[in-house]
């Protein structure tokens, strides 16, 4: 949460920092083992980022171990210029984002502003909290000021999670000031990174509650596939959820089994059932127990079209939630071209 539109401060303070709490607000900030040793520091670490008086700087490193890792961001800023330079700054100031290309060009893969905790998450509804104060310092000529809202640290898991690949990320630095511009693109090195995950589950709990995928079936003649999903409450007496209206799910089908179970960081299906949806929404009042069904129904002819062999293939479907779309493993089977 920015600080702008805060009080300004008349008089200049000094390096040691003056603090004014005015209140607590939320952030809508930014994923399992690590493999990466801990405390292992991104390449090209300290390299630096200059706007107007300020020098700034950012290292990453990886710290923790087991479920524990996270990216850990610190920033740093210098003052290069021949007089004081006074700045404003609270919580929350820091934003980290990790690219693919080194030259960090293109869009984001994840950023810390824009992410959300992981969809099967029982804590999904929780976002980190800021406190909305601010800090005034000024920085003498040469001297260096890192104070701990210029650092961040952010799960592995919570990064990676089930959307983004294993591979090495290249990262980047927001500050945001108060009484200045805010210094973009601060570079912050790269790290490779990488996850142990588990196979794509069957069965996930989002927000009181547990969605499971059943098998796939086919049947008739000719033969279509049925797909089908449950969502019960189970973590509340009673809640009233929403749904979509229509298309709740979505089929995928893969050829390959492994491309399904890393499913969706393993790229596009082989196979994805086209709709067109609306994002009209129905609200139910559920008990704890209640159970809510979707399905989906699709000629097998549909799915192996023109270009897929007859053969055994295996299915994920996806739930769309108005956060991040909930992937199930939904079983496989044999499916015949008429």
């Amino acid at each position: 949460m920015t600080v702008r539109g805060l009080m300004r401060w008349s008089a200049m303070v000094s390096l040691s920092s003056l603090i004014v709490a005015v209140g607590v607000g939320c952030l809508a900030g930014g994923r399992r083992l690590g493999t990466t040793k801990a405390g292992v520091a991104a390449d090209s670490a300290l390299v630096s980022h200059r706007n107007a008086d300020l020098l700034a700087s950012a290292t990453t490193v990886l710290i923790g171990q087991d479920t524990s890792q996270s990216l850990r961001i610190t920033a740093t800023l210098k003052n290069v210029g021949a007089r004081p330079a006074y700045i404003e700054y609270g919580q929350c100031q820091l934003h980290i984002l990790a690219y693919a290309a080194p030259d960090r060009s293109g869009s984001p893969k994840w950023a810390t502003n824009v992410s959300r905790p992981l969809p099967y998450s029982r804590n999904a509804t929780y976002l980190p909290v800021c406190l909305t104060y601010l800090r005034a310092t000024t920085i003498q000529p040469g001297d260096v000021l890192a104070p701990e809202e210029f650092s961040l640290s952010e799960p592995l898991i919570e990064m990676l999670g089930d959307a983004l690949p294993d591979g090495r990320y290249y990262f980047s630095v927001d500050i945001e000031l108060s009484n200045r511009p805010p210094i973009r693109g601060i570079p912050a090195g790269s790290l490779d990174l990488a996850l142990p995950r588990q196979p794509l589950a069957t069965s996930r709990v989002v927000d009181l509650v547990t969605f499971t995928a059943l098998p796939v079936e086919v049947s008739g003649s000719p033969a279509s596939m049925r797909a089908r999903v449950t969502a019960t409450l189970d973590y509340a007496s009673g809640a009233l959820k929403e749904f979509p209206h229509d298309c709740p799910i979505a089929l995928y089908a893969y050829r390959d089994r492994t491309r399904r179970d890393t499913a969706p960081r393993s790229g596009a299906a082989d196979w994805t059932q086209p709709l067109v949806c609306t994002t009209d929404q129905v609200k139910i009042m559920m008990k704890r127990g209640d159970t809510h069904p979707m399905e989906t129904t699709v000629p097998v002819r549909d799915i192996l079209g023109a270009s897929l062999p007859s053969g055994h293939y295996y299915f994920a479907v996806a739930l769309r939630t108005k956060a991040n779309p909930i992937f199930l493993a939904a079983g496989d089977a044999d499916l015949v071209r008429p």
